[in-house]
């Protein structure tokens, strides 16, 4: 129980206005039950959310319904111990909804005392549908090295950032990711060889738009986050 109340002083509930930026709807809106069905596996989708429930309400006029949106948070932090020996130490720290703000945090770090430079670090910082775009961006660094069975003394480090649009819905016109690597190193000592970066894209534009089932009543929106 001890650890239940903790871990309830240190999570975040999502705040409504996040919630808001991921609907496909708006106040005032005609009804549309399949984007209510996209919108809920959209929800589920997000690293920060583990079930989500859009309802239809009546109310006393007849061509104008409420809609309630019921969102469950997942919890937000989690912990890696990646390696423990004593001859290294690796582990992460990560929470993907700080603050309830729909933006995800990564630290990490890894000591092998049989490399050259024993000591690496890592950062990373999200934010999750960037003002309501559904483009999630992600900068960081990192001075870990990925390829540690091939390591001969040799660490590598890069600064990177990364857009990504998902196919968040089936109308979505405009999908794919960007990524731009900074400059990297790699060696030892004064034989530090650095190299630029190279810019990934991979954008699609579609067309598709899934069946529509639409009344013609207009809404008003209300959002729960139990605890």
């Amino acid at each position: 129980m001890k650890l239940i109340h903790l871990a309830n002083k240190l999570h975040f509930d999502s705040q409504e206005w996040v919630i808001r930026q991921m609907l496909f709807f708006r106040p005032n809106d005609t009804v549309n039950a399949y984007a209510f069905a996209e919108n809920e596996r959209y929800l589920r989708n997000r690293p920060f959310i583990q079930d989500a429930r859009i309802i239809t309400l009546e109310t006393a006029s007849q061509d104008t319904v409420d809609v309630l949106v019921i969102t469950k948070d997942v919890f937000e932090y989690s912990f890696d111990l990646r390696e423990l020996a004593p001859s290294g130490v690796g582990a992460k720290i990560s929470n993907d909804n700080l603050f309830g703000a729909a933006q995800g945090v990564q630290f990490g770090f890894r000591w092998k005392s049989s490399y050259s430079r024993p000591w690496g670090t890592e950062a990373r910082y999200t934010k999750y549908n960037l003002l309501g775009s559904f483009v999630d961006v992600t900068v960081g660094y990192t001075h870990l090295n990925t390829n540690s069975q091939l390591d001969t003394g040799v660490y590598e480090g890069s600064y990177y950032i990364r857009m990504e649009r998902p196919l968040y819905r089936s109308s979505a016109k405009i999908t794919g990711g960007l990524s731009s690597p900074g400059t990297s190193v790699s060696g030892s000592g004064e034989n530090q060889i650095p190299s630029g970066g190279i810019m990934h894209i991979n954008w699609s534009m579609s067309g598709l738009a899934g069946t529509s089932v639409t009344g013609t009543a207009p809404m008003a929106i209300s959002i729960i986050n139990p605890t």
